[in-house]
């Protein structure tokens, strides 16, 4: 697995037992081979952890995008990955929270050596983000994003590949309407997966802006448990938005790595 962290955060942070970004250590645990990167922002952003801009030869500035970037970095990550020893090359994951979230959209469209793709906190719609202030470092500098992607764009790229997008019930870091948006988002990415549709998963969990794998919690057993995929996923009939902010779910599996293991069969 490839663990990448969310804004402020770092790799140290995603493979200790934090209490948002644990996901990195939660896979070790599990005995999978994990590969936490430090994924950050340029020193203009003043918002560690900093990295310096890739500028070709001939250049005085970069002719990158920032998230660019950040998605070949991890590429690199996974080219050294499939070198190490007793690693299944044909079997690499991917999750991320939050920047972390989008990270992992972005790199899983582009790559398909990412077997399964884990954005959590971050299925939001680009032009929600715009109105709602969030950090702009999404945007692209050489050009308007919007007239070339959104957020189900990243997502669709996955298709056929298993991905599970993670909300939370009470997450409105990017909306102040929660979820209902991230369903929309995830609908339009699910057309592009057609007959392979099981394997765009849309789990909403109970709590915010967090991680989940949907497993015991240890220091309180009531928790609601199981990956739960949402049950209303677009509209019953013409002009039907009741399914938007329909919050029922279904168990899609009993845990996150119990999810994993499909990409084995």
């Amino acid at each position: 697995m490839v663990a990448v962290n969310g804004h402020g955060g770092d790799a140290q942070q995603v493979m200790s037992a934090h209490e948002v970004v644990w996901y990195g250590e939660s896979a070790a645990r599990r005995i999978l081979v994990v590969l936490a990167l430090d994924i950050g922002h340029r020193a203009e952003w003043d918002w560690p952890p900093t990295h310096d801009a890739i500028v070709g030869s001939g250049y005085s500035t970069s002719d990158w995008e920032e998230d660019g970037e950040r998605a070949f970095s991890v590429r690199r990550a996974i080219d050294y990955l499939q070198t190490v020893p007793n690693v299944r090359a044909d079997r690499i994951f991917m999750s991320g929270l939050s920047m972390g979230g989008e990270v992992t959209a972005i790199t899983a469209g582009l790559d398909p050596r990412i077997k399964m793709s884990i954005p959590a906190g971050y299925s939001p719609d680009m032009y929600v983000m715009d109105i709602f202030g969030n950090h702009p470092c999404y945007q692209w500098f050489r050009a308007d994003i919007h007239e070339y992607v959104d957020v189900s764009d990243y997502l669709a790229l996955t298709a056929p590949r298993l991905l599970l997008v993670q909300t939370g019930a009470t997450d409105t870091i990017f909306s102040p309407l929660g979820f209902p948006g991230d369903k929309q988002v995830v609908r339009r990415a699910r057309a592009a997966y057609g007959a392979d549709v099981a394997q765009i998963v849309h789990y909403l969990h109970h709590q915010g802006h967090e991680f989940h794998i949907g497993d015991i919690h240890p220091s309180d057993p009531s928790f609601p448990q199981d990956i739960r995929a949402t049950s209303k996923t677009g509209p019953s009939f013409s002009g039907d938005q009741s399914w938007q902010t329909d919050g029922t779910t279904f168990q899609r599996s009993p845990t996150l790595y119990h999810l994993m293991n499909e990409t084995l069969l």
